[in-house]
């Protein structure tokens, strides 16, 4: 189960990689950060 703030936060980094294509490097510490917080959240749930 995503949290409304987990949806904010895939939202905002899909609405900017298609916004921008120029800063790929800050897209991908983005998707990095978002990925290892769901995983973190995602851990805490089953906890």
């Amino acid at each position: 189960m995503l949290s409304v703030e987990q949806d904010i936060a895939l939202v905002t980094m899909f609405s900017l990689s298609t916004y921008s294509h120029s800063s790929n490097l800050c897209l991908l510490w983005l998707r990095a950060t978002t990925l290892s917080a769901l995983t973190v959240a995602m851990a805490l749930n089953r906890a």
